[in-house]
């Protein structure tokens, strides 16, 4: 590739990864990830804990973890209604499974 396609978001398929180059680094990971980093801004989902993550998929494993204490309580203007669905149904048959 050259220079100038390496400074466009690009799966690379060595590494199996996504991958930009920014200025003087390369950003590697998941394509939410090098796309946020590309365009110099992304999305948070905030947690009740003061902790957070970039992508849903981090929610979703955030909330496997530990469903007793998991909370979005405060933050759900974050989230779409049906990420609130899977989260809260997530939650729900985690804690009636355990």
């Amino acid at each position: 590739m050259t220079e100038k396609e390496l400074r466009i978001p690009h799966y690379d398929k060595r590494s199996r990864q996504w991958s930009v180059n920014i200025d003087d680094r390369t950003e590697t990971g998941s394509v939410d990830y090098v796309v946020s980093e590309y365009i110099r801004d992304g999305v948070i989902y905030d947690f009740g804990d003061g902790d957070h993550v970039h992508s849903f998929e981090e929610v979703l494993m955030k909330a496997i973890e530990d469903p007793e204490s998991f909370s979005i309580e405060g933050f759900e203007d974050q989230y779409s209604q049906q990420e609130l669905n899977i989260i809260n149904k997530l939650v729900q048959k985690l804690r009636e499974d355990k």
